[in-house]
């Protein structure tokens, strides 16, 4: 822009600019700038302190659940993958190996067995390891081979029912292949029929000469892919996909970590979001003390024949330099300071952290240019607005922005960062909601509050002194209210993230949690497969009845037709395992419409909600699936949130009792063994057609997640707490100019140090008690959006947070504000007189 600039006005910019430096330069070597440059570098350092720790640890959550997809990303499909994708993988530096997964029967003498075998070739898995024992009753060890060619490995099931062991030979089509180790755990095993059959792992070597796939066989093509740049690769393969294939990652490709991680992100943004807040909170009140300060030099600059806009441009300039240095520096320390703290819990951290990415230094700078101009805006406006008479006229008022302008830049600042480090909408629109909420409280009840303390004046001089300055002063009182507030909302959500919401979630993973699934359970052996289990000491969750079919109309409708030319979901492109039932599951919960009552009879049926959503159905809607040549129909009463990490029995549709009954079927359990290596070869070979299949893996990787985000929202909870009391520090100080004046007039008149001590001990203490009970109230209100609205969970009362929030925050905003106002009640009178006077 001021290369276009005739030279004559190059220069007057090029000399505002230098004005605007040397007024730096000044403020900064008088101290006048200290506590603006603070609490810059300490928002920005503590933001990006937090984002730095939680982005390793999300993103080595993320590495480490990708051990259970056996990659990054999964591509399936009834084909092999198009060889240009490969290229275009290799080209992108994306790792990948291919695996084919089908059934057929294998047999041992005179035995043989519906078998899902798989096909793999070298460098399976891209992520995690096989495990293998050397015996079918083995214990398990990690693994980096795969079967050679001429052998195969087996997993126990398969082993039991076919009564083998490693040395035994199989006949695997037109082959025959030696087990050489029994095969405990593969990474991507899914929950497909192929999946839940007893496996054989083979070499692709071997496949030519099995001749398993003939025309017609029922085959799929799997592709795993890892590492490079999995997002441009997704970029370009999504487009080209079929009907037929599906491409996807750790949260889709597995639901029960899937939801873990999306829950833990959740949690870790919530956390994030609300060192925001505090950041915010900092800067707010810093920024109007600067502002306030430099009046008289807006009011000069103007005399001098700057117009209100060049004036703004001189301080806009100043304050651009201040935030682009100090920001740096609080990215500088905040990266130094998670490496000191990263080795500091070292002991703790249950997982290797990848190295810090340079996404938490772009948003570190980022944050501190907005929450600066997002809460510094009115008060830039303030100083342009100054008129020249106010150098003449100290108590000329001047007219800024109001009290709503204020507040709408700060919110669209914090809405901004909110979403940038939340990557979430919806969660970063329910916390401005309870911002704003909190605002409007503070704003009529807290004044209200204030006025209403006056028979507190009769306890004491003290007491009245303090109260006297909370009334005689609401503008000052009132911002330090809605700091005190912020920050204690801030703290008391990051302390209930960390003790309750994450204890309520380790509740519904409880350590006794079912470890196996059980399928294939027929009528006949109900009775003697719970007898089982239970002489082994084991438990059962109720046996549910499994039906397969495959969703075809809504309202008679065809699928396609009914969702207006949009792909269906991959969960009904498929067939569906059916349930019926009358009890809603512990881990289910309605979300709209109702569940069934005894009242009601067949033909009804309740849909996850997610899925309710894909399908754009309607309470009301009449749905058709096809089992096998029959045909059934069922009305939609209601919609259900699923949690689908509790290791519990869970179904997209539940039908109403007797809806299913006409058609055969048979039970699905999970159930909790206390030796599963041993039950399970006991429990296979005692019922050699159910399918049972070990989630060990899984569960352990859900309850890792719990055990890092519990890590990660501790240390947040750390630097919260540090920087609330930064905030409280700040925000008493850009009040000392009006209290060395007030102290300054008390010691003339004969006031005492004990009593000016005492006095605002009463105030700071006041101001934090009511500050603590209008942080209860929003802590209560933001508890219960983000319970019910973002994790779908019951909300109770947290009666100690009314406890706990008044004494906490009176206790410590009364110490600091006690010793941060130390200064006005030390230095002689007059000295305090002349400082109040400049």
């Amino acid at each position: 822009m001021s290369a276009n600039l005739k030279p004559g006005r190059r220069d007057i910019e090029r000399g505002r600019r230098m004005i605007a430096l040397r007024l730096l330069w000044r403020e900064f070597v008088s101290g006048q700038l200290t506590l603006l440059a603070l609490a810059i570098v300490v928002s920005v350092a503590a933001m990006t302190t937090t984002e730095v720790l939680t982005d390793r640890i999300d993103r080595a959550m993320r590495a480490d659940a990708a051990a259970l997809l056996g990659g990054d990303l999964k591509l399936r499909g009834p084909r092999p993958i198009d060889p240009l994708w490969l290229e275009k993988a290799n080209a992108l530096g994306v790792a990948s190996t291919e695996t084919i997964e089908f059934p057929s029967v294998i047999g041992s003498g005179s035995k043989f067995e519906l078998t899902g075998v798989k096909i793999i070739t070298d460098g399976y898995p891209l992520k995690g390891q096989l495990e293998i024992a050397d015996t079918r009753a083995g214990v398990g060890y990690p693994t980096s081979s795969i079967p050679t060619s001429g052998t195969a490995w087996a997993d126990p099931q398969l082993a039991s029912k076919l009564d083998i062991d490693v040395g035994d030979r199989v006949s695997v089509g037109e082959t025959e292949l030696q087990i050489t180790q029994i095969l405990v755990f593969e990474p991507d095993r899914g929950g497909s029929f192929v999946s839940l059959t007893p496996r054989l792992l083979m070499n692709q070597a071997d496949l030519e000469a099995s001749q398993l796939i003939q025309p017609g066989s029922r085959v799929r093509y799997i592709t795993l892919f890892a590492d490079g740049d999995l997002e441009q690769f997704k970029a370009f393969v999504e487009p080209k996909l079929d009907i037929s294939q599906r491409l996807r990652g750790v949260v889709d490709g597995r639901p029960e970590v899937g939801n873990a991680l999306t829950r833990a992100t959740t949690y870790l943004s919530l956390a994030g979001l609300l060192t925001v807040l505090l950041s915010g909170a900092a800067i707010a009140m810093t920024a109007n003390r600067w502002a306030t300060d430099h009046i008289a030099d807006s009011a000069l600059f103007r005399t001098f024949g700057l117009s209100g806009r060049e004036a703004l441009g001189i301080f806009t300039t100043e304050l651009v330099v201040l935030g682009g240095v100090a920001s740096l520096l609080g990215v500088v320390i905040g990266y130094g300071l998670q490496l000191v703290l990263v080795d500091t819990i070292a002991g703790l951290l249950t997982i290797s952290l990848p190295e810090p990415s340079a996404r938490p230094a772009f948003l570190g700078v980022l944050t501190g240019f907005v929450i600066l101009f997002g809460f510094a805006a009115p008060a830039l406006i303030l100083l342009a607005n100054v008129p020249p008479i106010r150098v003449f006229k100290r108590d000329y008022q001047v007219s800024g922005v109001g009290q709503a302008g204020r507040y709408g830049f700060a919110l669209v600042a914090i809405g901004l960062l909110g979403y940038l480090y939340s990557d979430d909408w919806l969660l970063t629109g329910w916390v401005l909601l309870a911002v704003i909420i909190l605002v409007a409280l503070v704003s009529l009840i807290g004044q209200l509050v204030i006025r209403s303390l006056g028979p507190l004046e009769r306890v004491g001089p003290a007491w009245r002194f303090g109260i006297q300055q909370l009334i005689r002063d609401p503008g000052s009182s009132g911002g330090q209210l809605m700091a005190f507030a912020l920050t204690a909302l801030a703290i008391a959500m990051v302390a209930l993230i960390r003790f309750d919401l994450i204890a309520t979630w380790e509740t519904q993973v409880p350590t006794d949690a079912p470890n196996t699934f059980a399928l294939n359970i027929t009528d006949d052996d109900q009775v003697a497969f719970i007898e089982a289990v239970t002489s082994r000491g084991g438990d059962l969750a109720p046996l549910y009845p499994i039906v397969r079919g495959r969703l075809e109309t809504v309202n008679e409708i065809p699928l396609i037709e009914h969702l207006q030319g949009i792909e269906p979901p991959g969960s009904v492109r498929r067939e569906l395992s059916l349930t019926e039932s009358g009890v809603l599951g512990r881990d289910n919960q309605v979300d709209r419409g109702r569940f069934f009552t005894d009242a009601d009879g067949p033909g009804l049926v309740t849909v996850e909600s997610k899925l309710f959503d894909e399908l754009d159905l309607q309470l009301g809607d009449i749905i058709h699936y096809t089992v096998g040549p029959d045909r059934i129909s069922a009305e939609v009463i209601g919609s259900r949130v699923v949690q689908w990490d509790s290791m519990l029995p869970n179904f997209f549709m539940i039908f109403s009792p007797g809806t299913l009954a006409p058609f055969e079927s048979t039970r699905l359990t999970s159930l909790r063994l206390l030796n599963p290596a041993k039950d399970t070869a006991a429990i296979s070979g005692e019922f050699r057609q159910v399918t049972l299949l070990s989630v060990d893996a899984i569960l352990n990787q859900i309850r890792g997640i719990l055990d890092r985000v519990s890590q990660a929202v501790s240390v947040v909870l750390y630097f919260v707490l540090v920087g609330g009391v930064l905030v409280l520090a700040a925000s008493i100080q850009t009040s000392l100019p009006e209290r060395r004046k007030e102290s300054a007039i008390l010691r003339s008149l004969g006031g005492s140090d004990r009593l000016l001590s005492q006095s605002q001990w009463a105030e700071f203490l006041t101001l934090g008690v009511i500050s603590g009970l209008l942080a209860a109230v929003g802590t209560e209100l933001l508890g219960w959006l983000v319970y019910t609205k973002i994790f779908n969970l019951e909300w109770s009362s947290k009666w100690l947070i009314w406890v706990l929030a008044p004494l906490a925050t009176g206790t410590i905003v009364g110490v600091i504000g006690r010793w941060s106002a130390k200064q006005a009640r030390q230095m002689p009178p007059a000295q305090l007189l002349k400082i109040a006077d400049t």
